[in-house]
């Protein structure tokens, strides 16, 4: 009778073990490409973003702000960390403005790439998240949410 509680208890070990090498980690799950939108601020802005193994990730955007009538699309490099309070760092380490419209007509890409540097460059945003295997929801210190898929 002995044996056998001994190894009913081993074997319940082993499960657990199972279970929990199978279950991905935080990291494991965010990192890959995802199809983000997010209504942030009143701007709006569409993209893949890839959350790369070690800390670095590439973004390609298109923002559209209504209010004010821009739009541009660019591309950018950055880096995310997970912090030991369970939200999500991410900061924007460069980004290349493509394309600048004002009211529907071509602006100057440098205006942009001015502001963008002035208000998004170097500038970590904190987030709470919800991760599951095909969605990530994001909710920044200024409550915009970005909502990803793949």
């Amino acid at each position: 009778m002995r044996s056998t509680g001994f190894a009913a208890a081993l074997f319940l070990v082993a499960c657990a073990a199972v279970s929990e090498a199978q279950a991905p980690k935080t990291e494991e799950l965010l990192v890959g490409t995802w199809n983000c939108s997010s209504n942030s601020n009143g701007a709006v802005i569409t993209g893949p973003m890839t959350f790369v193994a070690g800390g670095k990730s590439k973004v390609t955007s298109n923002v559209a702000i209504p209010d004010a009538t821009i739009e541009m699309t660019g591309t950018g490099n950055g880096t995310w960390k997970l912090l030991p309070d369970g939200t999500l760092e991410e900061v924007v380490t460069d980004f290349k403005v493509a394309t600048a419209k004002t009211a529907g007509q071509p602006s100057p890409v440098e205006d942009m790439q001015a502001m963008i540097d002035a208000m998004v460059v170097n500038v970590p945003v904190i987030s709470t998240f919800k991760l599951e295997p095909k969605s990530l929801v994001r909710t920044d210190q200024s409550g915009g949410i970005t909502s990803c898929s793949r």
